[in-house]
């Protein structure tokens, strides 16, 4: 049977992906979009920095999360939405969803009742690291985590509902409109409607679908960026 991702179709869906992937860029592109049902996105990365974070490890050169007050503080402005709407308009809330979007390669972590994990191909996510300027030992970490698998593993270890989508040939708009009729066909099926279109959306971007094992990285380093062109096979 065919489940909703949230209770009563008020739901925390989590963006994710190795960082690199395209996730903040989608985000800008949804803020754009109509929804059927109240949206908000929250930026992990940001809040992090500023508030939830233990320190910042210098070796790495990030922030260390706070990952018990970040899920309290989620769980918390969801709340806050959801009585917003009942406050502002109680008709219209019995009738829409409220749905939370997180923004972050941590998101998956914060038991969200939805994962969309964002993939690439090594030498595309390569590329489009070094066009952020990561340095060389960042981008080796990335490639890697990617290459294994990591995120996915873990979102699938921890989420009832997971999709994958493969951004390596995707501009950033089409990755949009993905997410975008992803969100809007688990609302549907949050009020009972649309049960054949979630059924072929699950199917169409089940975990499982991406896999890199083909490429060779055994020579691979961050420090030779370059290589990352001509390792995938």
């Amino acid at each position: 049977m065919i489940r909703a991702g949230g209770a009563a179709g008020n739901m925390i869906i989590a963006l994710t992906g190795t960082p690199g992937v395209g996730k903040t860029s989608v985000c800008a592109c949804l803020k754009r979009m109509r929804f059927s049902s109240p949206l908000n996105i929250i930026d992990l990365n940001e809040i992090i920095r500023k508030r939830y974070h233990r320190g910042y490890d210098r070796k790495r050169h990030c922030f260390i999360a706070d990952m018990r007050r970040l899920r309290t503080h989620v769980r918390g402005e969801h709340r806050r939405m959801m009585h917003n709407a009942q406050r502002d308009d109680p008709e219209r809330s019995r009738r829409y969803r409220c749905v939370l979007l997180l923004d972050g390669h941590l998101s998956h972590l914060l038991r969200p009742d939805i994962a969309i994990v964002l993939r690439a191909s090594p030498p595309e996510l390569a590329r489009r690291l070094i066009k952020k300027g990561f340095e060389p030992h960042k981008i080796d970490e990335n490639v890697h985590a990617e290459v294994l698998d990591v995120i996915l593993i873990e979102a699938v270890e921890r989420c009832k509902v997971v999709y994958e989508i493969d951004t390596t040939d995707m501009c950033v708009e089409d990755v949009a409109d993905v997410v975008h009729q992803i969100i809007e066909t688990e609302i549907a099926c949050a009020s009972n409607n649309g049960m054949r279109e979630i059924c072929e959306m699950r199917e169409r971007y089940a975990p499982g679908s991406v896999d890199w094992s083909g490429w060779d990285w055994s020579g691979w380093s961050g420090h030779d960026c370059g290589c990352a062109f001509q390792k995938f096979h």
